[in-house]
C-alpha cells in the first residue's frame, strides 16, 4: 500500500513539473480567448488542482506530488473496502 501511495507522488510530481515546463514554454497571451485554450486550461486544473491557488511556480510539482499521494491514500482505503 506505502508503495502505491509513493507511486501517486512520483506522478504528482512529473505532472507537476510537465505543466510547469509547459508554461515556461508557451507564453500566455491573456488578450486571446480561444477554444484550445480554454482546453488546456481545464486540463491543467483536472490533472493539476494545486495551480487554482497561485502558488509560485518551484512549489508546483511538490504540492501536486501531495496532493496526488492524499489521493492515492483516499483511492487505496476505499479499494480496500
Amino acid at each position: 500500500m506505502k508503495r502505491r501511495i509513493v507511486w501517486w507522488a512520483i506522478i504528482g510530481f512529473f505532472v507537476g513539473c510537465v505543466w510547469v515546463g509547459y508554461a515556461f514554454a508557451t507564453a500566455p497571451d491573456y488578450e486571446q480567448r480561444s477554444a484550445a485554450n480554454s482546453v488546456v486550461q481545464a486540463l491543467a486544473y483536472a490533472t493539476c488542482p494545486i495551480i487554482a491557488a497561485a502558488p509560485r511556480f518551484y512549489w508546483i510539482p511538490l504540492a501536486n506530488a501531495a496532493t496526488y499521494a492524499f489521493l492515492g491514500l483516499i483511492l487505496q482505503f476505499v479499494r480496500k473496502k
